[in-house]
């Protein structure tokens, strides 16, 4: 994969109103999680994963429509239940949470699959489709960092950036090695191996 398509070169072409936008959006959307759980603590603790899990993403692509559809450069389609937004001609998001590994999960709608089977060539993209969202904490139930993740399939990770605090930047955030049941996935790309020449590599 050409250098265009690495992490850094990623997050710099979209830039620090984006990158921060959506680092925002997650820290916003983790807020609201909190006072729902100390205004409601028992309907938070009667969801079912799946539902809590909605009222995450439901809440997560408000914020985001309020950090970033000011924005000339980004554009949102509310077609449900894909939703999506796009950054200038390039760049395709779709909002989802991440696990610890990486993983995340989707209605295997035919778009959804098409989203996620993005193919990666020497010759670039047109469209270069990223995942923005969030790691969640099974266990505590927790929205944890901000992340953007680059994929060519649903399980095939080809890097996950961890997002600073807005204004702060970012770093690359290494993945668990092995999922539960999974093959171990790529080595997630860090400025370091840039530069030394070497690569990696609808519910919230």
């Amino acid at each position: 994969m050409k250098s265009a398509y690495e992490s850094s070169a990623v997050l710099d072409d979209l830039g620090d109103k984006v990158v921060d936008g959506i680092a925002i959006a997650v820290r916003d959307t983790r807020r609201g999680l909190a006072e729902y759980r100390e205004m409601r603590p028992a309907w938070v603790a009667e969801h079912s994963e799946r539902g809590l899990a909605n009222w995450i993403h439901d809440r997560l692509w408000a914020h985001l429509q309020r950090q970033l559809e000011h924005l000339p450069e980004c554009t949102f389609d509310n077609d449900e239940p894909e939703r999506h937004f796009r950054v200038g001609t390039k760049y395709h998001f779709r909002a989802k949470r991440h696990d610890e590994y990486g993983s995340i999960a989707t209605y295997p709608t035919q778009g959804a699959l098409d989203f996620m089977e993005q193919q990666l060539t020497l010759d670039g993209m047109e469209e270069v489709r990223l995942i923005g969202g969030y790691l969640w904490d099974r266990e505590t139930r927790a929205v944890l960092d901000a992340v953007i993740s680059l994929r060519d399939s649903i399980d095939n990770v080809i890097w996950l950036e961890l997002l600073g605090t807005p204004a702060t930047g970012s770093s690359a955030t290494p993945l668990s090695p092995t999922g539960p049941d999974g093959p171990r996935l790529p080595d997630v790309v860090t400025d370091t191996d840039t530069d030394a020449g070497s690569s990696t590599g609808d519910s919230s």
